[in-house]
């Protein structure tokens, strides 16, 4: 019997899968539909925000320099907390 299909399995298998693969649709068009009002995709937008957050700390933390302003403890303590600035890296100010 060479070239014969067991439908019974292949039935069972569909059965099996139908569940994740509604899933997986229903995932992606979600997915595909969470924007922010603007229409920016939410990653974008968190990137966006990232950036801007950086600016700005590269910016004022220029103007404290500047200026002679002391750094508070609280502002290092919270500065720790974010990897990504000169203050938790042992860089720039730190």
């Amino acid at each position: 019997m060479v070239g014969t299909v067991d439908w019974t399995n292949i039935l069972l298998a569909l059965i099996a899968a139908l569940p994740g693969i509604i899933a997986a649709i229903f995932a992606g068009s979600v997915h595909r539909k969470i924007k922010t009002p603007s229409g920016t995709p939410i990653g974008r937008q968190v990137e966006n925000n990232l950036h801007t957050g950086l600016a700005n700390h590269y910016k004022l933390r220029s103007i404290a320099d500047k200026v002679k302003a002391p750094e508070t403890p609280e502002a290092h303590a919270e500065a720790e907390k974010v990897p990504d600035l000169p203050e938790s890296s042992g860089g720039v100010g730190g």
